[in-house]
């Protein structure tokens, strides 16, 4: 539950995501994920499943920031057009193991932040223009991100608005940097985020962190046991 007077920030970030996507920002304290997605339904089914599935995902979005915040994530910079985000982590595998492991998304990314609620239909074409894309029922697709530089071991660089970013009128850009430290990896992200933002970024930017800090910690549990829900 949320609760305005216990976790305003949270609440706001909410607010701040469903203003964005066209729904009124009256929402009252102790209002739940369900209660969200029901308003969701109904606001958007007059303008078909292609509406409700944006809904859900920036829903999902959003409902990541209120998720107990990983060490290591933080926003490093924040300004009114745009943000920085820098994450770090070990992970206990080699770079070329970590890097096979990131380039197949499907394995490990969340179904909740996909257009198709099911991650096996990502795949990332893990070259120079390649893309990071959805397939969606009946021939449908999404362009998340496209390949800027791809270093098997190294580094992986993708360009383009995640998420709820997408509608909007902003670039970014999506950077892992993977070195090898003792028998293990260590792993940083850098997402930079720029542009125009309906109704201003807001709390976005943390709510942008936590996502990214839930699925880097996925990565890092599949990569280290074969299944990506980190243990409690």
């Amino acid at each position: 539950m949320y609760d305005l007077e216990k976790e305003p920030g949270r609440v706001l970030a909410g607010a701040t995501a469903m203003r964005a996507y066209g729904v009124p920002t009256g929402i009252r304290p102790a209002a739940d994920r369900e209660e969200l997605e029901r308003y969701s339904r109904a606001e958007f089914f007059k303008n078909g499943e292609h509406m409700h599935r944006i809904a859900h995902v920036a829903i999902g979005f959003v409902v990541a920031a209120t998720l107990a915040r990983p060490c290591g994530a933080a926003v490093v910079d924040q300004v009114q057009n745009g943000f920085a985000i820098q994450q770090k982590l070990h992970i206990a595998a080699p770079t070329d193991k970590v890097y096979a492991a990131l380039i197949a998304p499907e394995k490990w990314w969340s179904s909740d932040h996909t257009f198709s609620h099911s991650a096996a239909n990502l795949a990332l074409d893990a070259r120079a223009g390649g893309c990071f894309c959805e397939t969606l029922p009946r021939g449908g697709s999404v362009m998340h991100a496209t390949v800027a530089i791809a270093m098997p071991g190294a580094l992986l660089r993708l360009r383009g608005p995640l998420g709820p970013f997408q509608g909007q009128g902003v670039d970014a850009a999506l950077t892992f940097t993977l070195n090898a430290a003792g028998d293990g990896t260590d792993l940083t992200l850098d997402n930079v985020v720029g542009g125009y933002m309906k109704g201003g970024f807001g709390n976005w930017p943390t709510a942008a962190d936590d996502m990214l800090a839930a699925t880097i910690a996925r990565l890092k549990a599949y990569v280290e046991t074969g299944s990506p829900d980190p243990k409690p």
